[in-house]
């Protein structure tokens, strides 16, 4: 990883390392007829994790097709993207480096989660111009799946160890996103999360002020597992902040208001 894209540590109270495995994201987008296309990390021991955005396959992928993605998905495959990672009991933070050849830049995008026996939920807090683009790969929060179980037992035991924390698998899909707003109107956020968990939206309106407080953005997900809020945009022009916090996930989204 380039020094200067290294700058920003992970949480000093978090610990390098520590996991063999290999997850594959919960949804897929459509790639070349028949395939679907997934993101995949692998996670080494020493802290190294390997980042795919986009792998294609004709089947969904099972623990039985492990040694044929290991093939490609290892370190010495310098194609992929790359950085560390750390957990603290269940929880993971990472940082990988991704280069983007047609513009030609170089970043760093920094995730955080939750690992609970065998799934993991992602978020990129960084992401506050999500479009609602039709693909399920491009949402803020995903869902991953572990393909590889170690045999090594100190790998089993740290896996026991998470499991045994207090664990919530809460993860959360955007439904209906308002990326533009009208000037003292209302405006839609619809999210998919587990049926009848808490969620809360905040809103501040481009002048800095607080037009949904936590108070009044909660709400409970119906038995479909759906959370909708109808908020007010106000009257300031600009751009105004959503953020929604359920669980561990906080994220927080950019609205336009015109």
């Amino acid at each position: 990883m380039p020094a200067e894209l290294n700058a920003e540590p992970l949480p000093s109270d978090a610990v390098s390392g520590g996991m063999d495995e290999i997850f594959i994201s919960r949804v897929s987008s459509p790639g070349k007829q028949p395939e679907r296309c997934y993101k995949l990390y692998r996670f080494y021991p020493d802290g190294l994790v390997l980042y795919s955005q986009g792998e294609c396959f004709e089947s969904p992928p099972q623990s039985k097709d492990l040694s044929d993605i290991q093939r490609w998905l290892n370190r010495e495959n310098t194609n992929l993207w790359r950085g560390d990672y750390s957990l603290r009991q269940n929880r993971i933070f990472l940082r990988v480096t991704v280069h983007d050849y047609v513009k030609e830049v170089t970043s760093v995008r920094y995730f955080q989660g939750v690992i609970c026996e065998g799934q993991m939920v992602l978020q990129e807090p960084a992401v506050l111009t999500y479009a609602g683009l039709p693909s399920e790969l491009n949402q803020p929060v995903l869902e991953y799946i572990a393909l590889s179980l170690s045999s090594d037992q100190s790998q089993t035991e740290n896996r026991k160890n998470r499991s045994e924390m207090i664990c919530p698998f809460v993860g959360f899909k955007i439904i209906h996103r308002p990326s533009i707003g009208l000037i003292n109107r209302q405006a839609l956020l619809e999210i998919q999360t587990n049926p009848r968990q808490t969620c809360t939206l905040t809103y501040t309106n481009p002048a800095g002020e607080t037009l949904l407080n936590a108070a009044e953005g909660t709400i409970r997900a119906d038995e479909q597992g759906l959370c909708r809020w109808l908020f007010e945009t106000g009257s300031t022009a600009g751009n105004g902040t959503l953020t929604v916090q359920i669980g561990e996930i906080t994220q927080s989204l950019q609205i336009e208001i015109r």
